[in-house]
C-alpha cells in the first residue's frame, strides 16, 4: 500500500493508561509503556489507603490522541470490588 509513498507515523505516549471498563474510571498509570497481553493480571496497592486488589487485563487498545496530543496505549481492565471498596467516588 506504501511501497511508492511515505507511509504515516504516529507518536506515542509514553504513558500506559489502565482502566477498568466494568466501574467505568482510570484505575493507575504507567511512567512507561507497558504491552501485556489479554489475561494478565495486575497486583494493585494503594499506599496511603492501605488497599490491595487485582485488575486483569481484557483488552489492549491505542487511543486515538487529540489536538497536540500522542496517542497512548490503553490496557482495560476488570478490577476486583475490594479495590473500589477503598476508592470510593467521589460526591456519592
Amino acid at each position: 500500500m506504501y511501497e511508492s509513498s511515505a507511509y504515516p507515523v504516529w507518536p506515542v505516549h509514553e504513558q500506559t493508561l489502565v482502566f477498568d471498563v466494568t466501574h467505568n474510571r482510570q484505575v493507575c498509570a504507567f511512567d512507561e509503556r507497558v504491552l501485556l497481553p489479554v489475561g494478565a493480571t495486575i497486583e494493585l496497592y494503594d499506599e496511603d489507603k492501605n488497599a490491595h486488589g487485582t485488575a486483569t487485563v481484557v483488552r489492549v487498545r491505542m487511543l486515538n490522541g487529540s489536538g497536540k496530543g500522542r496517542n497512548q496505549i490503553c490496557l482495560d481492565v476488570e478490577t476486583d470490588d475490594r479495590w473500589w471498596d477503598a476508592h470510593p467516588v467521589r460526591g456519592v
